[in-house]
């Protein structure tokens, strides 16, 4: 059998505590997480090969996506074996791609199927091909050992008709920061009366005192957070005109490594919003945080409005999500900088921070289970 998994091998991990880690005992601290390989991680939304070639680094390896000549996505590694060329900055030739710098040609397997003037093609002339699944728009990599993918579920919405129904808008932002940073972000929910005071916040005083309650699940943890009784944020304000007071839930899942599935919803109060699970404003929505480098990742959202029955009314509100993530990545980038080589226990634990506190556990005891392998 060739053997195209040529790949440099990732860094060993000397220590990891209390979301951060280092290489060596002596190295300094870096902020987050070390990548889990063995997982599915959105690679990007399907539209976005519609140009043709795409090049990301994706836990720190260089990965061109394209589509076959049967429209189905392949993901090589974005080094060509003859002297280390990026494939991406080739050109598709039919089924293959073909490097822009000597004009090899590789299939969506990997096999080099063309040398420029030489008939004999060496068994390694080949690159490593990596598991694809695309599920609706999405298009998911499995970037470990590719015997394990097919024994993983793909950590999307596939079984919910709702989401894929309903009015839907994307984005993707690269972001300055480790991937777990911002899956820290979304575990504690009382940041959105500051940082998102405008738009989905609402009064700081009603996110203090919350009720959250959190539990292990197969693949992570999920946490429920109700606040009745409160101040309507202004998103709410904007889309009803109605400045009542409101009952409001969420339900978070984490989904280990990399992403987390959000259900949630708004309504009057005394109406069983929470109870029921409904509301006048209802959303889900998958953040997909994918690791770029130990410093980098892309923030992949995908929300959706299950209370708006114009599609082109809820796609021009959902619209706000844009700015909302921005806020977020502003302050998580912020958060990364300062964090740059501090160790992790001079830091505290506030009241709010139970969820994010257990879903850093599971990722550690994830990162130390692929430590051991």
């Amino acid at each position: 059998m060739r053997n195209t998994d040529r790949r440099p091998a990732p860094p060993s991990i000397r220590e990891i505590r209390d979301g951060a880690w280092r290489e060596s005992e002596d190295g300094a601290w870096r902020p987050g997480a070390p990548h889990i390989r063995n997982a599915w991680h959105l690679a990007c939304f399907a539209h976005e090969l519609d140009a043709g070639i795409l090049a990301r680094t994706l836990l720190d390896e260089p990965v061109v996506l394209f589509r076959r000549g049967d429209g189905r996505v392949a993901a090589l590694e974005d080094r060509c074996p003859h002297v280390g060329a990026p494939l991406s900055r080739g050109k598709l030739v039919g089924a293959n791609i073909q490097c822009g710098y000597h004009g090899l040609a590789f299939d969506a397997d990997g096999r080099c199927v063309e040398i420029p003037g030489q008939e004999i093609i060496p068994p390694a002339a080949c690159v490593h091909a990596y598991p694809i699944e695309v599920r609706a728009e999405h298009v998911w990599i499995w970037m470990g050992d590719p015997q394990l993918a097919a024994s993983h579920a793909v950590p999307d919405f596939g079984g919910d008709d709702d989401f894929f129904r309903w009015p839907r808008h994307q984005g993707v932002i690269p972001m300055r920061c480790n991937y777990s940073l911002m899956i820290q972000n979304l575990m504690d929910l009382t940041h959105l009366a500051y940082v998102h005071a405008d738009s989905i916040g609402g009064d700081a005083a009603d996110h203090a005192t919350d009720e959250v309650s959190v539990s292990r699940t197969e693949t992570g943890m999920r946490f429920v957070r109700t606040m009745r009784n409160v101040a309507p944020p202004g998103r709410y304000v904007a889309r009803f005109g109605s400045a009542e007071r409101l009952d409001r839930w969420s339900e978070f899942e984490f989904v280990a490594p990399a992403v987390v599935r959000q259900n949630s919803g708004w309504g009057r109060v005394g109406t069983g919003v929470i109870e029921e699970r409904g509301g006048d404003l209802k959303d889900k929505m998958l953040h997909a945080i994918t690791p770029s480098t130990a410093s980098s990742s892309f923030y992949f959202y995908d929300g959706a409005d299950g209370a708006e029955p114009d599609p082109a009314r809820a796609k021009q509100r959902l619209s706000v999500l844009d700015k909302i993530i921005q806020e977020d990545v502003d302050m998580v980038e912020a958060q990364q900088a300062r964090l740059e080589g501090v160790d992790p226990r001079t830091l505290i634990a506030v009241r709010s921070d139970k969820a994010r506190l257990l879903m850093m556990k599971e990722l550690q005891r994830r990162v130390e289970a692929q430590a051991g392998d």
